[in-house]
């Protein structure tokens, strides 16, 4: 059975190491002064061996899986990877050497996790296929072969998306003078559409009340990160990682790495949310706002979840689905523009870099005034729920 990310966490040292396997030779290595250390068992050139891939949790369980990955893709090349890097031994002009070039340059666009993602996706359904190929010879019909064996396995959303990678892998080639055209474009109506999109659950504004007085008796760090999401309707990586030294007065400015569009986004916040952060503590050891006491790292988004889930609010609320109900509250009054709503979104308006910038700054006060609002009608909720129970009860 694989290793869960909890149950790493959770790990225990014992008198004498113990091994939490994970599948394909990889496993957590707990020892007894309480190091976690990430190792693989491998056989090569007819001797088992072991690798490395460093410390938990500064390598996660995802990033481990992904040097595993990488690892046993070497040895299907006849390379031993305690002394591989990624792409040694490949011809420079294959699809794996280049696709590894891509997410390189690709990579300042992109998250490292996302570049992480890319890469399993690759060497778990092309690599074995086709990495080794000269990327100028390989066909439509060749990728359409390696794309219906995710299709196969039911994964039509990752096989669309490798279809879209590929694609993009190919046009990058074509630019730098290793390919003449794109044969994963001419696949686009050849693939199983995959399942229409599945929206994040929305809580009912008719709920947020009892929502929020339902959270009472909750760890306050735990209420305090949950009344944050929907207050702010920040993303939860963009919350879970903000710092203190984001804050600037009466705003929170948080810097284009650790945005999801790659953008500095500043957030005015109400006199609703600087209230809620003054009940939080401040670790002498980390600048994070959300930090775990637990674990002294930001505070896990499944901490979040299971705490809403255990009050009866699963398959009713999500922590993306706070920002949808903001984005339909402040559409329906009609008294924001939908710049400014977009903005509070931190999504991208359309036009140039400098018409952004000017937007931003232009639409500064009309945004503080819609965050205030937002702030007042949670309030609001929730006193209108405390005051329905209480005629209950006199009723």
């Amino acid at each position: 059975m694989a290793l869960t990310d909890s149950q790493a966490r959770a790990a225990k040292p014992s008198d004498r190491p113990i091994k939490l396997s994970d599948g394909g030779g990889l496993y957590l290595l707990v020892q007894p002064t309480g190091s976690k250390l990430w190792r693989q068992a491998f056989r090569f050139d007819g001797k088992q061996l072991t690798l490395a891939h460093g410390a938990y949790p500064d390598v996660t369980l995802g990033e481990a899986r992904r040097l595993r990955d990488a690892a046993k893709s070497a040895l299907k090349r006849g390379v031993d990877p305690r002394k591989a890097e990624e792409g040694d031994s490949l011809p420079a002009e294959s699809l794996e050497a280049i696709t590894r070039e891509f997410v390189k340059v690709r990579g300042k666009r992109w998250t490292g996790k996302h570049q992480g993602m890319i890469l399993r996706r690759f060497e778990m359904f092309v690599f074995d296929d086709l990495g080794r190929k000269p990327i100028s010879t390989i066909s439509a019909p060749a990728i359409l072969e390696a794309l219906r064996k995710i299709e196969g396995k039911g994964s039509l959303e990752t096989a669309k998306k490798t279809r879209q990678t590929l694609s993009a892998i190919f046009r990058y080639a074509i630019a730098t003078g290793r390919a003449e055209y794109d044969p994963a474009h001419a696949l686009k109506d050849a693939m199983q559409p995959a399942p229409g999109t599945k929206h994040r659950l929305s809580l009912p504004f008719d709920k947020v009340g009892q929502f929020l007085h339902s959270l009472s008796d909750v760890e306050p760090v735990i209420v305090a990160a949950i009344r944050l999401a929907m207050h702010t309707a920040l993303r939860s990586n963009e919350l879970r990682n903000a710092r203190w030294s984001d804050i600037d007065g009466d705003l929170l400015a948080i810097p284009a790495e650790r945005m999801k569009a790659r953008s500095d986004h500043v957030l005015p916040l109400s006199p609703q949310v600087k209230a809620i952060l003054a009940t939080l503590p401040r670790d002498k050891d980390s600048d994070l706002i959300l930090c775990s006491p637990r674990t002294g790292r930001a505070l896990d988004m499944m901490t979040m979840l299971s705490c809403m889930y255990r009050h009866g609010w699963k398959d009713i609320a999500t922590l993306h689905g706070f920002r949808a109900l903001f984005s339909t509250q402040a559409t329906e009054s009609g008294l924001w523009s939908e710049d400014a709503i977009e903005l509070s979104l931190a999504h991208r308006l359309p036009g140039s870099g400098s018409r952004r910038a000017y937007n931003r700054a232009k639409l500064l006060d009309e945004r503080t005034r819609l965050m205030q609002w937002w702030s007042d009608r949670l309030d609001k909720a929730v006193a209108d729920h405390k005051r329905n129970d209480l005629s209950d009860l006199l009723a």
